[in-house]
């Protein structure tokens, strides 16, 4: 005779942590696999298309030319945030300091995206970088050819994580963008569109 266990609970999806993520990935878990961790899932990152592929070698090539030591810039690598999220931003420019940190950096000076379907996700991604204290993010949407700037965390209590961006402007093809840091560093926006 076999017997019926009823389930007091129904079953639900395990939220990670970034100690279990961060772990599953240095065990190779994840190995040939391109994901990162969000608000405690693990999302599956879709891959390049050809608009995508080429904003990242603009960007990767203008944040180099425009941050020099003691900055050094990190192309499609993992950033800590507050929360259980570690995202993978397509730039970001960190302090040699915080580029060194273990088990990642989880301080920049600028974080960048390149959006063709993830545009929703990643002006999600926006609250988790304002808590993180960056000063400045930006979304380069190839769909539409702008670039969102989002500037100025501040604390918000009714935002996820507390904090969200008090300054946000919208660039087209035609305008120039420079980060605040570094003005004298313009880019046309379209330059990042072919």
């Amino acid at each position: 005779m076999t017997a019926v266990v009823e389930q007091s609970h129904p079953p639900r999806l395990k939220k990670w942590t970034q100690a279990e993520y961060l772990d599953l990935i240095e065990h190779g878990a994840f190995r040939n696999q391109r994901v990162y961790l969000f608000r405690g899932d693990i999302i599956e990152m879709a891959p390049h298309g050809h608009l995508h592929a080429y904003g990242i070698t603009v960007l990767s090539r203008y944040l180099m030319e425009t941050y020099r030591r003691p900055y050094q810039v990190r192309i499609q690598l993992s950033f800590v945030t507050p929360g259980q999220s570690v995202p993978e931003p397509d730039g970001a420019v960190c302090t040699e300091t915080d580029a060194a940190r273990l088990p990642h950096p989880s301080h920049a000076e600028l974080v960048v995206e390149v959006a063709a379907s993830s545009v929703d996700a990643d002006r999600e991604k926006a609250a988790e970088y304002a808590a993180a204290g960056v000063p400045e993010y930006w979304i380069i949407n190839t769909e539409s050819r702008r670039i969102e700037v989002y500037r100025r965390p501040v604390e918000d209590r009714a935002a996820p994580l507390g904090f969200r961006y008090a300054a946000h402007r919208v660039l087209t093809a035609d305008q120039e963008v420079s980060p605040a840091a570094r003005p004298d560093a313009a880019i046309r926006v379209g330059a990042f569109f072919p």
